[in-house]
């Protein structure tokens, strides 16, 4: 029987690290159409958030961001998000 310790994790579940944008990239390929975030009656796809960002971030590589330091100042909307995974 699995027992939480102080922190309330279960002792039993081994944390492993995961790689946001491959697991993004895998669900673009498996589902694509999958609704991948909601912002109020706005939803983006996570084939569309692999096309965005991907997008974003060859265009900042461009622009000579690449190993560079890179900041988003907007709203936390489906821009914000795109930003994130292409930053």
């Amino acid at each position: 029987m699995a027992t939480e310790n102080r922190s309330g994790k279960n002792r039993f579940v081994e944390c492993q690290p995961i790689d946001a944008i491959m697991a993004i990239d895998r669900l673009a390929r498996s589902d694509p159409e999958r609704v991948a975030l909601r912002v109020g009656p706005d939803e983006l796809t996570y084939k569309a958030l692999q096309s965005r960002s991907d997008a974003l971030a060859r265009a900042l590589r461009e622009h000579g961001a690449q190993g560079a330091v890179v900041g988003y100042w907007g709203e936390r909307d489906l821009d914000w998000a795109t930003a994130v995974v292409a930053i």
